[in-house]
Parts: C-alpha cells; sequence; structure tokens
C-alpha cells in the first residue's frame, strides 16, 4: 500500500485532498492485484468515512461505515454544535453504519442519523488467553494512555483513600502519555509510590502476559466509545472495574466484573477493596467463556459478514 503523511491543507499537497488521492490508489491497487472489491469497510466517520464516501461514488463500491470516536464527533469536527459537513456525508452515503457500544450508537443517531448496528471491537482470543498469576501479593492491573480521558489521577486518590498494604496489593499501571510525569508526581504526594508499579510502554506482544499475571483489572475512564482493554482483560479470564462512561456498560456484567459512576472516588475506592476481597469468587473459565461468544474474532466476522452479505443483496 502507499503511505501518505496528513499535513495543513494550507500548505500544497495537504489535507484531506491528499489523503483521499493515496487512498484512492490504492484502492485501485487492490483492485488489479485481487480482482474486483465487494464491498469497502472504513473505520471511523472522519476521514476515512468521508474518503469511502467518495471512493465509492466514484468506483460503484458500496461501503460499511464503523465508528469508534471517542467522543464522537470530536470539538474540532463540529460545526455549530453538529458534526461538520464531510462526517454528514459518511454517514448519509454509507449503505450500513455500525457503532462499536450501544451508548455510541444513541449518540449517533440523536444527531438525526439512522441508528447503527451495534458489533464490538474483537480481540485475538489465541493471543489473549487465560493464566494463573504468581506470586503472593494481589496485583491490580492497568493499561491505557496517560491522559485525562482515563482516569487514572482519580484511580491514584482512590488507592489513597484505601491505603492497602504494601505486603498484600501492587497496583501495576502501563502506558505513556504526556500525563505520565504529574501522575508520578501526585503517587508521591499520596505516599503511594511502595505500591505501584510503573510499567511505561508496553508492546502488543507483551500486553497479554501482564494481564495473566494480574488478579484483577481496574481503569476508571471518564468516556469509552468501546474499551478494548477490558476485552482483553476478560479473554485472560480477569474480572474487571470499570465506569459507565459508554462503551464498558456493554462489556461488564455480573460475571465478569463491576461498574462504579464517573468520578465516584469512594465507590471505586469500595470496589477494589470488595474484589481483593471476593476476586477468587469470579470463575476464570465463565468470564473467558462469555467473552468468546461475544468478542472473540470468530463472532464479530460472522455479525459483520451478515452486513455485508444484507449489503451486497440490497445494493
Amino acid at each position: 500500500m502507499s503511505p501518505a503523511l496528513l499535513w495543513s491543507p494550507r500548505l500544497p499537497f495537504g489535507g484531506l485532498q491528499r489523503l483521499l488521492a493515496v487512498n484512492r490508489k490504492n484502492l485501485v491497487l487492490a483492485i488489479g492485484t485481487f480482482g474486483s472489491v465487494n464491498v469497502i469497510h472504513a473505520h471511523v466517520s472522519y476521514p476515512a468515512g468521508f474518503i469511502a464516501a467518495k471512493l465509492s461514488e466514484q468506483f460503484g463500491i458500496p461501503y460499511v461505515l464503523t465508528e469508534h470516536m471517542s467522543p464522537f464527533p470530536f470539538e474540532s469536527l463540529k460545526d455549530g454544535g453538529q458534526p461538520i459537513a464531510e462526517i454528514r456525508e459518511a454517514f448519509q452515503s454509507a449503505k450500513a453504519t455500525v457503532a462499536v457500544s450501544t451508548s455510541l450508537a444513541e449518540r449517533i443517531s440523536s444527531f438525526g442519523y439512522r441508528r447503527p448496528y451495534v458489533i464490538g471491537n474483537c480481540v485475538n482470543e489465541q493471543r489473549f488467553s487465560p493464566g494463573v498469576p504468581a506470586g503472593k501479593k494481589i496485583i491490580f492491573f492497568t493499561l491505557c494512555a496517560m491522559s485525562e480521558q482515563k482516569g487514572i489521577d482519580q484511580l491514584l486518590e482512590a488507592i489513597a483513600l484505601w491505603n492497602p498494604s504494601k505486603e498484600l496489593f501492587e497496583f501495576r499501571i502501563a502506558g505513556d502519555g504526556a500525563m505520565l510525569v504529574d501522575l508520578k508526581r501526585l503517587a508521591y504526594r499520596l505516599g503511594l509510590l511502595d505500591r505501584i508499579v510503573w510499567l511505561g510502554v508496553v508492546t502488543p506482544y507483551a500486553a497479554p502476559q501482564l494481564y495473566r499475571d494480574c488478579h484483577i483489572f481496574v481503569l476508571p475512564s471518564k468516556h469509552e466509545t468501546f474499551g478494548v482493554v477490558f476485552a482483553e482483560a476478560i479473554a485472560t479470564g480477569k474480572p474487571i472495574i470499570a465506569t459507565r462512561c459508554g462503551g464498558p456498560e456493554d462489556i461488564v456484567n455480573a460475571t465478569n466484573g463491576v461498574l462504579v459512576e464517573v468520578g465516584d472516588i469512594n465507590g471505586l475506592s469500595d470496589a477494589m477493596q470488595t474484589m481483593a476481597k471476593n476476586w477468587d469468587l469470579y470463575d476464570p473459565e465463565a468470564i473467558r467463556e462469555d467473552f468468546e461468544k461475544r468478542f472473540s474474532r470468530k463472532i464479530i466476522a460472522s455479525q459483520l459478514l451478515t452486513i455485508y452479505n444484507q449489503v451486497l443483496q440490497d445494493y
């Protein structure tokens, strides 16, 4: 495929038109290599969905649009409080639309677009397999970008409110980002340095073992359209603590974990303490089975194939 850089449309050969030209080239290359293309599938309405709309118009190929944007739409992609024209075209011209969670589907339809199908993200069930944690300490694991959206500051405050024993508990936080230095300073001020292990950047190949090594996965996000890390955690049979912030409501259930309200530090602290006492009451096999029925590649691929076939039948 042909690489492309996205830069300001104020500069020569920049912006959306450059991406459109490169993707047009890629489509021609795919047709020449593999033969006819029946369906284009775009992920995220802007810029991919808008590009798919233009390619569909030129080549006569229907397209499916899956939205992942969190939150939808970004503030920079609004015009008078409504999605920009390119996003409107992406949704209106698509033969089928998909949202990765129920809350995102409701948000999309609130702008007057037809309600999307709801199909979550899939996780590689072979890479993310169950495992038994080693060691005497109860391990809480968190994996995310160190950004305001993920609520790690509130996680640290909830841990400090609990003040668990360093001999019995450990909190492993993985990820990098703009807030990492400030979060480490907050952990120091809260007196948590002896209980927090900052893992930094974690490669996709290292992540599965980190899930297997923990007892509980926790992430108090302020908003998520899905939350793939929760699906990865239950793929390894681990119970999870999440917030009612959009996507997790479609993932967390009585089998695999608990939900707390966004910003409820007391509730988050209580949930961690309760799960620390009862984590072994969660059945790893049942959690894994629930994952396979909802977020394995086989299940998600089957749901998408049904949509593709319907699109081709109606086109």
